[in-house]
């Protein structure tokens, strides 16, 4: 077995170890936010920052809502009108939220995914910026641009004039990028060159493999942002990252990645994805990391304390499934199981979950998690007894 191969396994080893024994908790609220007659299908859920009040996007051409700590509606906007639904962000002010286009299928999981994006107000849902073809997005931490990965440049659009400026060329760069919270660090994916290919089979012993990780891996380059000069190139190569996203204290550097479709084929492997940790000062890509097989890009969020992470899996791809891990160990403190309802009538807040769509965000004081599922939103007591 390769050296990486064993630090996967034991990694998987080691989460369906905690797993099996954590038990679920389920002591959690059900709340149909939409007004009668209606079953909005919501794809995502997101708390605004500073305030105890949340943001709801919606599938298809249905409302998004601004609400409450109760979750009743404060406002209602019509913005990103996509049949799949959109995922949420907010700038670090929130006064400004980034929607990016989700969709139901990925028709083309090895290609490099274009997606729509789309920059409103909170306090209006005015159109502020719409970015129709882009790889990846991000808040500037000044709150006054958006940093978006497009073609083969890294572009930064004002969010309070008109205009977009050239950051950096990037002609290789693949499906996503992220900026660092302190704004002083940007992470790019991109497909692999061939100096850094050299010297990783060489120092792996893989050389057997350098057209398989060539042609199937991509890599990860930090560059600081003063003058965009490369910091390093993550020391392990991936297989192909959908999310790249900095912990909220700028430490470490996350990256959801997904097998290439004919590796699985060739290996008969199930294709699982994973989130691994890196050191963001070192590039070093650390012992730890999460399992996630959930159908579409899951969703994932830190807890405002920094001490615990959540994410979207499916158990044994029957349903969707959240878990609650301490961020420092990757250990399962808790899971939420959301039963699928493949059968039945439709009734009124019960409308059958699209897997793909499930959101979650922690309150702000961090004692429950919000889960979109069809047209509900759970509220879920998090059992920290537990740890």
């Amino acid at each position: 077995m390769k050296a990486k191969d064993s630090c996967i396994f034991l990694m998987v080893l080691f989460t369906w170890l905690s797993i099996s024994g954590q038990g679920t908790n389920m002591i959690y609220e059900k709340i149909d936010v939409s007004p009668d007659p209606y079953k909005f299908l919501h794809s995502d859920i997101d708390n605004i920052p500073g305030t105890e009040d949340y943001l709801i996007s919606a599938t298809q051409k249905f409302p998004f809502y601004v609400v409450d700590k109760d979750l009743n509606i404060k406002s209602t906007y019509d913005v990103g009108n996509w049949y799949a639904g959109s995922r949420l962000n907010t700038s670090n002010d929130g006064n400004y939220i980034l929607l990016q286009q989700l969709f139901y299928l990925d028709f083309s999981p090895n290609k490099d995914r274009e997606v729509k994006f789309e920059v409103i107000e909170t306090a209006t849902g005015k159109e502020v910026l719409t970015i129709d073809a882009a790889h990846d997005a991000d808040f500037h931490p000044n709150n006054q641009e958006l940093i978006v990965l497009e073609g083969d440049n890294l572009y930064s659009y004002s969010l309070i004039g008109k205009g977009k400026k050239v950051l950096l060329p990037t002609p290789d760069a693949t499906n996503c990028m992220a900026y660092s919270p302190d704004g002083s660090k940007v992470a790019i994916s991109h497909h692999v060159a061939e100096d850094y290919l050299d010297a990783y089979v060489t120092k792996k012993r893989q050389k057997d493999n350098y057209k398989l990780y060539k042609k199937y891996r991509q890599c990860v380059s930090v560059y600081e942002t003063e003058s965009y000069s490369l910091l390093y190139t993550v020391d392990e190569m991936f297989d192909i990252p959908y999310a790249l996203q900095f912990s909220p204290d700028g430490s470490t550097l996350l990256c959801y990645s997904v097998p290439h479709t004919k590796v699985v084929a060739k290996t008969g492997m199930t294709g699982s994805k994973y989130i691994s940790i890196i050191n963001a000062e070192t590039g070093e890509t650390l012992p730890r990391g999460f399992v996630s097989n959930a159908i579409y890009e899951p969703d994932f969020e830190f807890s405002n304390s920094l001490k615990h992470f959540a994410l979207v899996t499916m158990n044994q791809g029957r349903f969707p499934e959240i878990w609650v891990c301490r961020y420092e160990d990757a250990s399962i403190i808790a899971r939420f199981e959301l039963a699928k309802r493949l059968f039945g009538g439709h009734t009124k807040g019960q409308y059958p979950a699209d897997d793909g769509r499930v959101g979650i965000a922690f309150s702000p004081d961090d004692s429950h998690l919000l889960i979109t599922n069809g047209s509900l939103i759970f509220k879920w007591q998090i059992p920290y007894e537990n740890e």
